[in-house]
């Protein structure tokens, strides 16, 4: 059976804290699956729901990815913070892309070291 993964991209730019960043991976993952973006796909649930956590150095590298993603059809989800702790409000913290395939996720965020 081939399996999907969904990634979490965090940018490592902002000094977030671990909280912070725990946070910010929870409203990208409930973003993919709750705003319409993603049908579940049962695969997914079966194999565990496997997510991975890599490490973006700016925003720009968090964009490119998910441009790579969307130019795949990878379902995207960004995370803009409100600013009410840690970072100014309207940054672009993370980004939950897929569900997919494990081999067409690789494709935008397999160059990405893990977090």
């Amino acid at each position: 059976m081939k399996k999907d993964k969904m990634m979490i991209v965090m940018r490592t730019d902002l000094d977030m804290g671990t909280g912070k960043m725990i946070a910010q991976a929870g409203h990208a993952i409930i973003g993919v699956l709750t705003k319409g973006i993603v049908a579940y796909p049962e695969t997914w649930f079966e194999t565990g729901m496997k997510k991975v956590v890599v490490a973006a150095d700016s925003e720009e590298v968090l964009l490119q990815i998910i441009a790579k993603a969307k130019e795949l059809d990878i379902p995207v989800y960004l995370v803009t913070d409100s600013g009410l702790t840690q970072v100014e409000p309207g940054t672009k913290t993370c980004a939950a892309i897929g569900p997919a395939k494990d081999k067409l996720i690789e494709k935008v965020t397999g160059s990405l070291p893990l977090l």
